[in-house]
């Protein structure tokens, strides 16, 4: 007869850190959960910041409790993207402003600790 203890219930593989990929076309964000949501640049060639930190927001108020506490995100750009552009999606990562019990704006964080990358080159774009 078989003395064995059925296996133990395999925990979840963690959930990937959410990526930010900025491209000369616009902004683009792969949520843990693999969906993607894009945001094409404006007319006047502006990136919407605004809408990545509010998306990263809720990225973060939707995660598990475990997955709340962690602060790692990525970061990949074209090797053409200005290095203020890098800098702003930085700001838009890391931090958030709310506003507290008492109608105070805080500034509190979001994922602080980025890893920078480059997407890859498929050759394919212009």
């Amino acid at each position: 007869p078989d003395t064995s203890e059925p296996p133990a219930e395999q925990d979840e593989p963690p959930l990937p850190p959410p990526t930010v990929l900025v491209r000369e076309s616009g902004l683009a964000l792969r949520k843990p959960d693999g969906q993607e949501v894009e945001w094409p640049r404006s007319d006047a060639g502006e990136y919407d910041f605004n809408a990545l930190n509010v998306a990263l927001r809720n990225v973060k108020a939707n995660a598990s409790d475990e997955d709340k506490s962690k602060e790692a995100a990525v970061v990949l750009l074209q090797p053409a993207i200005n290095y203020d552009i890098l800098i702003q999606v930085m700001d838009a990562v890391r931090r958030t402003k709310v506003d507290d019990a008492q109608g105070t704006r805080t500034e509190v964080a979001l994922y602080p600790e980025i890893s920078l990358g480059e997407i890859a080159s498929t050759g394919s774009q212009p």
